[in-house]
């Protein structure tokens, strides 16, 4: 039986038998050369048994076997042909020499020719290889292709000599220089090798071309819904004695310089292709060929960014023999086989190492190896990062052995877990001070169970890190530990939060600068180095160090508390607490303290030193820091004024409904729950808190009723003014003079009825004391007027209106049902140059109100309601005189007066500790307007309107609600003022739409101080 060694390739151990080993190894030793430049080719195949190992762009080199019927003794081994080297450079394949038979395979991609054999006639020739499908310069796109497949090799004469080994198969693309190229939607596969020639002993077959082959420095490569495959490997040729090994499989993507950048789109693949296939024998049977890697880089500052799937190929079966061992199974390809230094690779989709394939049985001897899985990522070298945001696995081999999922050989390498990142197979570092850090942005979990010291056991269903000397937490988003491990390990979070829930007595924590500890399990010696902090717990909870902790300058202790109870974060230390100058103990505002409340939270064996200084968050308290022999207690006191005492709530309010409310709240009892979430404010914080607690909308609720009651008005007197005009007919066109022709009464019995629907939007601009109201209201008013003796007209209706309240700057709302019942009535008189005009009118509204507003002040979190009602009566008159302006036209100058009066009911607010009650109240406020219409009619029954005024108000323009906490002395809170004097603009239009029927539609805008109410409404009248 043949010896076998294994060869510990930098990315596999791939099985060799002794007649091969040499040449394995000296290709293994030259890839792992940092300095390497050339691009290496894939193995051909070499007949019985073996297969060709090549060198740097060469074809493969003969593999040897003996030579049953040509006179050997089963046992000499003989050089057969030469496999074809796939992806190389494309070298001829050499003549045979006067011990060899076969001829060997050419080379891929520039066509190489296969060598001759010089024992004529006994040996064939070589295949050539097959050629590159494109050769890319600096700008050019990637396309869909495929590269030549190797030629076969040529057949033994006579059935007994020795085959000539395939060509190798050409590359997809090459990439020839330097600069930036793009794939997008392309499909680019390498050749497949040629097939060994036939013979007693056959030839092997050639390697499969490279998808993408990468000669250049300082490229860039994206592929977006790209595929990318390396070609399959030439099978072995057909014998009968002994048959030729099947050639490896071309790799998805192979490099050989420095600086390239690869980004791998989520809808792209890159695939090793799998190795040839052997032919069954009598005597010595080939081996399978290896699948070529997913991605395969032998250089340097690579830099390789993939969401999609990089995938090995797998390797092909070894084939049967019956009186000599089987041939060996074709090892899967690495998904991922990285050589050189300071690279990097982040994966956030599938990386996949290709599966082993079986080793040929034997009827007298030993079957053959089974071929090993392929490792998901390979890297060989220093100072490189592999990040996994997404999923690793290594191949499964022939007798179902996982392969390992990362494998990192080489000192200063990083392999960094991100949430979200899946192995399947164990990751494995040698080669010392590499470090298994905890990154990203995201939050994550890890079992410590899954860390051990050397190389892990066999993949157990569990992924294991072994090998790794150094452990970080990383990013800015928190990791917790979990589980528990023994062993002695070194930990340093550098950024973002560890939460230690695990016991891990044995490991030694550093806290750097930018890093946080925390958690409820249990640590080793820890260090919280300058800028880093110490947060126990994860809410409220305990951190346990199993032997000394030392909190360096500068470096932050950060504590919480529970407001239901005395407990706190705490750390507790079973050797020595040594607290350095310049620490500072930081308590967060949300921290939950209660004022005057003692919390322990640091014990230990024996404590050295004291803080140097307490911070705090607190607007209102004060912390402050007690000391024994063994531990440290915090308690919190209420901030001093200069001059005062302590400070009030009052002192930290801005404005005067602000300052009203905090004077009120502290009336409360120290208990209470506004009184205490009051108290622990964060800094800042207070005047917010006020305005929320303030209850404003109440207030400012008044403020939108008082001005929206207008609206009766213009809807009662708008529909006055027109039906007073119906009792005057024009006569004959006007005279050249101008004057007025007289008009005849209409019957007295005419009786217009109407609807209305109106729409009105109105904000009120806050004072920097309330905050900015928006109302919007929609409804509809009915109504109908008649005629009385002496030019009188008298009418009434009924209106409903709804709306919505809004002061978004504290959260809150009402909601307006409102109920208008109104009279009106009045006269014209004729004077000959125009039309003297008297409208009066009365109306009373009841008014449902619902108030909603949300508190959001420090643990306070409440939604509170109120249902209460309201009531306006108002009167308005207004006198008017309408006279001709031009040939058609009217202009009509009026003032009016109005009065109205608004009473809200008592109510009291339900939903939490921070509900309010209300008293009663009443506002009174009276308008005075000056202003002019003009009416235009433009024929055709049809009328065009405007108007321009200014009205001035006076009486309670800022409404002021009297309002208490439940156990707490009252205050008043202002809501938002009225304008005292604004601008009025309108235009509308009406138009006979009926024998008797009209339709209006108007705009009426007002503008002042702030303020602005926009209305529109739709008013169908008709006549009986």
């Amino acid at each position: 039986m043949k010896p076998i060694f294994r060869i510990e390739h930098p990315f596999g151990s791939l099985p060799a038998r002794a007649a091969r080993g040499g040449l394995l190894l000296a290709g293994a030793l030259a890839c792992c050369a940092a300095a390497h430049a050339e691009l290496l080719g894939v193995d051909g195949g070499g007949p019985s048994g073996g297969a060709g190992a090549s060198g740097p762009g060469l074809a493969g080199q003969p593999g040897n076997g003996p030579a049953p019927g040509l006179g050997g003794d089963r046992t000499t081994p003989v050089p057969g042909g030469n496999g074809g080297a796939g992806g190389g450079a494309g070298a001829a394949g050499g003549s045979s020499e006067s011990t060899h038979y076969g001829g060997g395979g050419g080379g891929s991609d520039s066509g190489g020719g296969g060598g001759a054999s010089i024992i004529d006639p006994m040996g064939a020739a070589g295949g050539n290889g097959g050629g590159v499908a494109q050769a890319l310069s600096v700008g050019a796109d990637l396309q869909s292709s495929r590269g030549g497949a190797g030629d076969d090799g040529g057949a033994g004469r006579y059935g007994m000599e020795p085959g000539g080994g395939g060509g190798g198969g050409g590359s997809g693309a090459a990439v020839l220089a330097g600069g930036g190229y793009r794939a997008l939607g392309a499909a680019v596969v390498g050749g497949r090798g040629g097939t060994g020639g036939a013979g007693f002993e056959s030839g092997g077959g050639g390697g499969g071309g490279h998808g993408i082959r990468v000669d250049a420095a300082d490229v860039r490569i994206d592929l977006f819904a790209t595929q990318v495959a390396g070609g399959q490997g030439g099978d072995g040729g057909a014998g009968s004695g002994g048959s030729g090994g099947g050639g490896d499989g071309g790799h998805g993507l192979a490099g050989a310089a420095n600086d390239l950048r690869l980004r791998v789109g989520a809808d792209s693949s890159l695939r090793g292709g799998d190795g040839g296939a052997t032919w069954p024998v009598t005597h010595r049977a080939g081996a399978g060929g290896a699948g070529g890697a997913g991605l395969f880089v032998s250089a340097s500052r690579w830099q390789v960014e993939t969401a999609g799937l990089i995938q090995g190929g797998n390797g092909a079966r070894g084939e049967a023999s019956r009186e000599l061992d089987g041939g060996d199974g074709g090892a899967g390809g690495a998904g991922i086989a990285l050589a050189g230094d300071t690279g990097r690779l982040v994966n956030r989709g599938e990386i996949r190492g290709g599966s082993g394939a079986t080793g040929g049985t034997s009827d007298q001897a030993a079957p053959g190896a089974a071929g090993a899985g392929g490792a998901g990522v390979r890297i060989a070298g220093n100072g490189n990062r592999l990040v996994n945001a997404g999923r690793i696995a290594g191949g499964l081999s022939a007798d179902g052995q996982q392969a390992d999922a990362v494998r990192i050989d080489g000192a200063g390498n990083t392999f960094e877990l991100r949430a979200g990142s899946v192995l399947q197979g164990n990751a494995v570092a040698t080669g010392g001070a590499n470090v298994l850090a905890l990154g990203g942005a995201q939050p994550g979990v890890f079992d410590v169970s899954a860390l051990v010291a050397g190389a892990p056991a066999a993949w157990s269903g569990v992924a294991r890190y072994g090998g790794f000397t150094a452990y970080e937490k990383t990013g800015t988003g928190s990791w917790r530990l979990t589980g528990g491990n023994a062993a002695a390990l070194s930990w340093t979070v550098r950024a973002g939060r560890l939460a230690v829930d695990a016991e891990m007595a044995g490991s030694a924590m550093t806290v750097a600068a930018g890093g946080t500890l925390g958690g409820t399990g249990t640590v080793g010696d820890t260090t919280v180095r300058a800028g880093g902090a110490l947060a126990p717990g994860n809410s409220i909870g305990t951190l346990r160090v199993a032997g000394d902790l030392v909190f360096e300058p500068g470096s932050r202790f950060e504590v919480e508390a529970d407001p239901a109870g005395t407990a706190s974060d705490r750390v507790t230390v079973s050797g020595t607490a040594d607290i350095r100058g310049g620490t500072v103990l930081h308590v967060g505002p949300e921290g939950g303290f209660e004022a005057r409340q003692r919390y322990v939270i640091l014990t230990a064996g024996r404590r050295l030193g004291q803080f140097d200084a307490v911070g705090s968050g607190y607007a209102y308290l004060a912390p402050a820091l007690s000391y024994d022999a063994t531990s440290v207690a915090l308690t919190l006191q209420r901030r001093g004024a200069p001059g005062s005492g302590e400070l009030a709530f009052a002192d930290l309010a801005d404005t005067a409904n602000q300052r009203a409310t905090a004077r009120a709240a502290e009336t409360l009892p120290a208990a209470h729950p506004v009184y205490r979430a009051i108290e622990t404010l964060p800094e800042g914080a207070p005047p917010a808190a006020f305005d929320a607690l303030s209850g404003e909308v109440h207030a400012s609720t008044r403020s939108a009723l008082l001005t929206g009651a207008r609206q009766a008005q213009q809807v009662n007197l708008g529909r006055l003014r027109d039906h007073l005009g119906l009792a005057w007919q024009a006569g004959a066109p006007m005279a050249a003079s101008g004057s007025a022709p007289g008009a005849a009464a209409l019957p007295g019995a005419l009786s217009p009825a109407w609807a209305e629907v109106v729409g009105a939007w109105q904000r009120l601009d806050g004072d920097g004391n309330a905050a900015q109201v928006r109302q919007h209201v929609g409804g509809l008013f009915v109504g109908a007027d008649t005629a009385l003796a002496n030019g009188w007209r008298v009418g009434g209706s009924l209106g409903f209106t709804d709306g919505r309240i809004e002061v978004d700057a504290r959260a809150s709302q009402t909601d307006v049902a409102s109920y208008t019942a109104a009279l009106y009535g009045g006269r014209a008189w004729d004077t000959g140059a125009g039309r003297l005009n008297l409208l009066a009118g009365a109306a009373y509204t009841w008014h449902d109100i619902a108030s909603e507003r949300r508190v959001d002040v420090g643990d306070l979190r409440q939604e509170l309601t109120a249902d209460y009602g309201a009531s306006t009566t108002q009167l308005f008159t207004e006198l008017s005189y309408a006279m001709p302006l031009g040939m058609t036209a009217e202009l009509e100058p009026f003032a009016g007066l109005a009065w109205n009066q608004l009473r809200v009911r008592g109510f009291t607010e339900t939903g939490g500790s921070a509900a309010l009650s209300g008293a009663s109240s009443r506002d009174d406020m009276a308008t005075t307007t000056l202003g002019a219409r003009v009416a235009v009619p433009l024929g055709a029954g049809a009328t065009l309107r405007a108007m321009a005024g200014w009205r001035h108000a006076f009486g309670d323009r800022t409404p002021q609600s009297t309002l208490a906490f439940g156990q707490g002395s009252a205050f008043e809170v202002a809501g938002a003022p009225i304008a005292r004097d604004a601008a009025l603009l309108g235009v509308g239009a009406a138009i006979e739409v009926a024998r008797n029927a009209f339709l209006d539609v108007a705009y009426a805008g007002e503008f002042g101080g702030g303020n602005r109410q926009h209305t529109a409404n739709a008013v169908l009248r008709w006549r009986f």
